[in-house]
C-alpha cells in the first residue's frame, strides 16, 4: 500500500514511507516521452487504448518519481457515454451539440456503460503493473462542472453563462440532468474501483460559479451521493472543489476522506475551517511551477512545513498542485519538486 492511500485511510506512515505525492494532469502535457507518443496518436486514441492508456499513466510514475498514479482519462466521457456526440480536437474536446441549443433533449439521454470499457480495461492493466508504493487513483468530474460543460460546451467563456442561465430557468430540466450524471459517475466510479482503483478523486473544477448558499444546498447533495457510494466500498474519497473558498468549511469528514485545494485559496485558512481528521491536498500553484523553479521553491518551502506541521491532525496532508500542470511546464522543474520535497 502507497503513502497515499496510508493517508486517507490514516493508517501509520513509517520512516520508510516517501511523503505522500501526485500532480493533477501530470500524465500527459509535459513530459517528452507523452509530447513524443502524441505526434504518433491522437488524444482519443491514447485515451481509449487500454495498453496506450497504461502506458501513458506509467510515464510521470517512472519520469517524476510520483507514487500516485492518476489514470489517463477526461472527465468528459461521461457525457459521452449519456449519448452526447464528443470529438477530442487539437484544440481540445468539443460537443457538436452542447444541450444549450436543445435542452428538451436533456430527457432522453440514456447512460450506456458499454462505452467505457476501455477504461476499466486500463485500470486492469495497471493493477497488474504498478509498484506496490504507487496508488492508483480513479477519477470522474463532479455533476456541478460536467452539467456546466454539456450545457454550454468547451470555450473561452468559463463564467458559464449559459449553463447558469439554464441552471435557474429550467429548474425540472436542471435537476433531470444533475440526477443521470449523478447515476452514471455512481455506476462508473464503483466500477474503477472494481478494476483496481484505490483512492477516487471527484474533480469539480467549477465548483465556484455558483453562489455559496445555491452550491450548498442544490449542488452538495448530488455530489455527497457519490462520495458515499464511492466510500461504502472501502475505498477513500478526495473531493476537489475548485473556486470554493471559505463554503469549503461544509465539506466535512462524513462527506470525503480528503478535500484538494485550489491555488487562490490559503491552505492555512482551510486548514482552519475544516475538520482535523479530513486529509488536505494540495496547493501549488500550477502558473509559479510553470515560471521555473527558482519562483516555485519558496512556496514550496512553506508547503513543505505546512506538510510537516499538520502530520499532528489525523487527517494529515498529500502533495499536490491546487489544479493541474500547465502546457509548457519544464518536466525538470516538477523533477526538482519532488525531489526537494522527499528529502526534507
Amino acid at each position: 500500500m502507497g503513502p497515499i492511500e496510508k493517508t486517507l485511510k490514516r493508517l501509520p506512515i513509517s520512516a520508510d514511507d516517501e511523503k505522500p505525492l501526485w500532480f493533477m494532469r501530470q500524465a500527459g502535457r509535459v513530459l517528452p516521452r507523452y509530447l513524443k507518443l502524441r505526434e504518433s496518436y491522437s488524444f482519443d486514441t491514447l485515451m481509449k487504448e487500454p495498453e496506450l492508456a497504461a502506458k501513458v499513466t506509467l510515464l510521470p510514475i517512472e519520469d517524476l518519481k510520483v507514487n500516485g498514479a492518476i489514470l489517463f482519462s477526461d472527465i468528459l466521457v461521461i457525457p459521452e457515454a449519456l449519448g452526447m456526440e464528443l470529438k477530442f480536437t487539437d484544440a481540445g474536446p468539443r460537443f457538436s451539440s452542447p444541450l444549450s441549443q436543445a435542452p428538451n433533449s436533456i430527457e432522453h439521454l440514456s447512460f450506456d456503460d458499454s462505452k467505457l470499457q476501455h477504461v476499466y480495461k486500463t485500470l486492469e492493466i495497471l493493477t497488474r503493473e504498478l509498484p506496490q508504493k504507487v496508488t492508483m487513483i480513479g477519477f470522474c468530474g463532479a455533476p456541478l462542472t460536467v452539467f456546466c460543460y454539456m450545457v454550454q460546451g468547451l470555450g473561452s467563456d468559463h463564467d458559464f453563462p449559459a449553463a447558469v442561465s439554464l441552471f435557474y430557468k429550467e429548474e425540472k430540466l436542471r435537476n433531470i440532468l444533475l440526477e443521470k450524471i449523478t447515476q452514471a459517475s455512481i455506476e462508473y466510479a464503483k466500477h474503477q474501483v472494481a478494476a483496481g482503483a484505490r483512492v477516487f478523486q471527484l474533480f469539480d473544477t467549477w465548483a465556484g460559479i455558483l453562489p455559496a448558499k445555491d452550491f450548498t444546498e442544490i449542488i452538495l447533495p448530488y455530489v455527497q451521493r457519490i462520495l458515499a457510494s464511492i466510500r461504502e466500498t472501502g475505498v477513500p474519497v478526495i473531493y476537489f472543489p475548485r473556486g470554493l473558498g471559505l463554503a469549503n468549511s461544509a465539506i466535512t469528514f462524513e462527506i470525503a476522506d480528503g478535500l484538494g485545494v485550489d491555488w487562490q485559496s490559503d491552505l492555512a485558512e482551510i486548514d482552519s475551517i475544516v475538520p482535523a481528521d479530513i486529509t488536505l491536498q494540495g496547493n501549488l500553484d500550477p502558473r509559479r511551477v510553470k515560471a521555473g523553479w527558482p519562483f516555485v521553491q519558496p512556496a514550496l518551502d512553506q508547503l513543505i512545513e505546512f506538510h510537516i506541521a499538520r502530520r499532528a491532525k489525523p487527517g494529515k496532508h498529500i502533495f499536490n498542485l491546487g489544479h493541474g500542470v500547465i502546457p509548457g511546464t519544464k518536466m525538470e522543474t516538477l523533477q526538482k519538486i519532488v525531489q526537494r520535497i522527499q528529502e526534507k
